[in-house]
């Protein structure tokens, strides 16, 4: 989840990260994993620079942003598994249509073989949107600042 924060100037962007380690102990090896929920903060600095940080939170607040962002992944997988004729507005809602309590479809533009897709992921009130972009068979699924398309009537839940 990337958010701003008009009222402080501020982008935040939320993620769940995982790693997975090995242990060692008395009865062999083993592994684990730990998992945490991050926000990096980024701010104007002075002159064009901008400031960093990061926060520790608690891991239930990462709930709507590991939603999101598999709901993205989703997108992303059903986008990729769509033959090239089924890349229109149609095609893209019909291979998206199970997904639709939290994926709404928004503008669909090609150029040449390379085709743009706007989708805002929703969970709960929470709503990020996307760029889908899949030139051949590679596809790129990247937060987005707005929904071309797309207005808060037709995402609401």
């Amino acid at each position: 989840m990337i958010s701003y924060d008009a009222s402080r100037h501020v982008f935040r962007a939320r993620v769940a990260k995982r790693a997975e380690y090995k242990t060692r102990t008395l009865f062999g090896i083993g592994q684990d994993v730990i998992v945490r929920c991050l926000e990096y903060t980024y701010a104007p600095a002075k002159g064009h620079d901008w400031a960093s940080a990061i926060s520790i939170l608690m891991n239930d607040t990462c709930g709507p942003s590991v939603s999101i962002g598999n709901g993205a992944h989703i997108a992303g997988q059903r986008v990729a598994a769509l033959e090239a004729a089924e890349l229109n507005r149609a095609g893209v809602r019909r291979a998206l249509a199970p997904y639709r309590r939290f994926l709404t479809v928004g503008t669909i533009t090609r150029t040449g073989s390379t085709v743009k897709i706007s989708v805002a992921v929703s969970e709960g009130t929470s709503r990020q949107c996307y760029r889908i972009t899949r030139d051949g068979s590679r596809v790129l699924s990247v937060p987005a600042q707005t929904c071309p398309g797309l207005t808060a009537a037709n995402t609401a839940r």
